[in-house]
């Protein structure tokens, strides 16, 4: 009664009122996201050229067809492992894990980096390979995500004010935290300026960033009135401001 429910005049507020989207400037951001994106493509689409004569290779020899027993159903037939039954394509899909799996670890004889994941393809896997076509893969992904989930998303969104009016949600998460959805405004990239350089107040008005810092002990040590977390807090503001 004494938090939660005056919050919610605010966050109707919120929502309502929105958020708008500088439109041209979110324009020339795709276009330059894209050329970048585009970049990366170029460069892997080249590795893979250079790996094109090992690949053949690799297709025509026995292991290519190979299909590697995994274990057997319960009326006692052979499982054979997909990974090893599935076809390389050409060009290669590198959005499938079976084909990337078959790229790194059957034609390129990559070491297993997790025991856990023996053929896994995961970004922070493939970081660790010594092939360079994975850093080119990782960093088209990485940035193919920001231009899907962001950069080309946010602009759909607005409604017929130019604004985004999502929904804030002041107990959208199990711990109590607030979170925000369709789209979530919580989640904008803070290593990405130029991404949150999209959003514009209006005229007379100025968008401002801030930050709590160890929001919930702070309040834990409020509410409480515990005399040790007091301390504690004001002993840390107090390091803080040396």
């Amino acid at each position: 009664m004494n938090v939660e429910m005056p919050l919610v005049k605010v966050v109707k507020d919120m929502e309502l009122r929105g958020i708008e989207i500088d439109q041209e400037y979110a324009k020339r951001l795709s276009e330059k996201y894209h050329k970048r994106v585009d970049a990366y493509q170029e460069l892997i689409t080249e590795e893979l050229e250079k790996l094109k004569p090992q690949i053949d290779e690799w297709r025509l020899s026995e292991d290519a067809t190979h299909k590697e027993a995994k274990g057997k159903d319960k009326k006692g037939k052979v499982i054979y492992s997909s990974s090893k039954s599935e076809p390389l394509e050409w060009p290669i899909n590198l959005e499938s894990p079976i084909q990337l799996a078959i790229l790194l670890y059957d034609v390129l004889k990559s070491p297993v980096i997790d025991k856990k994941y023996p053929r896994g393809t995961s970004a922070e896997i493939m970081s660790q390979m010594p092939c360079e076509i994975c850093k080119w893969i990782n960093a088209r992904k990485k940035l193919y995500k920001l231009v899907r989930d962001f950069i080309d998303l946010l602009p759909t969104k607005v409604n017929y004010d130019n604004r985004i009016h999502c929904s804030f949600n002041q107990c959208g998460a199990d711990t109590g935290r607030f979170s925000s959805s369709d789209p979530n405004l919580q989640q904008i990239p803070s290593h990405e300026k130029s991404i949150r350089m999209m959003f514009k107040a209006k005229p007379g008005y100025s968008i401002v960033g801030a930050d709590f810092g160890a929001q919930e002990p702070r309040s834990l040590a409020s509410f409480s009135n515990d005399e040790d977390m007091l301390k504690a807090i004001a002993c840390i503001s107090l390091i803080r401001k040396m």
